[in-house]
């Protein structure tokens, strides 16, 4: 049910990193010891902020599942089933092929979040695995966690009412009156047609 967490340090972690570094080296330089002192919560930042996501990545699950039909450009339940990581994530979003965008999850989310998602045409379709994002409030790290794909769905042509224009040709209730009198679309008279087998 788990696929493997990925975890990666953004730019934003490098760049903490490196602002750190020269505030040391300023520091060092200058004679500036008051500069060590948010160098050092710089590195206490990024890397506090890599374990937590990291811890919150690893253990966590999405798996997701849904009906086996969906009607082409409807709605599709696409139900998504969470487990969290050994820490409750700082931020999470959900990101599925099918989805626009993604879908940005609570902090303490229930057990299931149902999404939903299009499928832009018809016929069988597998359903692609979602992946559960993790990262931290300032974008310093990131992890990746990918579910399953289960089963496929099969998607029908969207049915649509056939509609008469008023002018073209015979109004609604004239048809209904052919209808009435067994006359076929084709100029047949089918009122007499026996149906015995």
């Amino acid at each position: 049910m788990s696929g493997a967490a990925h975890a990666e340090a953004a730019g934003g972690a490098r760049t903490a990193l490196r602002l750190a570094l020269g505030l040391v080296v300023t520091g060092a330089a200058f004679d500036a010891s008051p500069l060590y002192v948010p160098a050092v919560g710089l590195v206490l930042l990024a890397v506090g902020l890599g374990a937590w996501v990291r811890l919150a990545g690893r253990g966590a699950a999405v798996h997701g599942s849904g009906p086996r039909s969906a009607v082409e450009q409807e709605p599709y339940p696409l139900k998504l089933e969470l487990r969290r990581g050994w820490l409750p994530w700082p931020q999470a979003r959900i990101v599925h092929p099918l989805m626009s965008g993604g879908l940005q999850l609570p902090r303490h989310p229930g057990g299931a979040v149902t999404a939903h998602v299009r499928f832009p045409r018809r016929g069988r379709w597998t359903l692609e695995p979602a992946r559960l994002e993790v990262s931290d409030p300032l974008g310093m790290h990131r992890a990746e966690v990918r579910g399953r794909a289960r089963g496929a769905v099969l998607v029908l042509p969207r049915v649509e009412p056939v509609r008469v224009a008023s002018g073209a040709g015979a109004l609604p209730a004239e048809l209904a009156g052919l209808h009435e009198r067994g006359d076929g679309g084709g100029g047949l008279d089918t009122a007499s047609t026996d149906f015995e087998v």
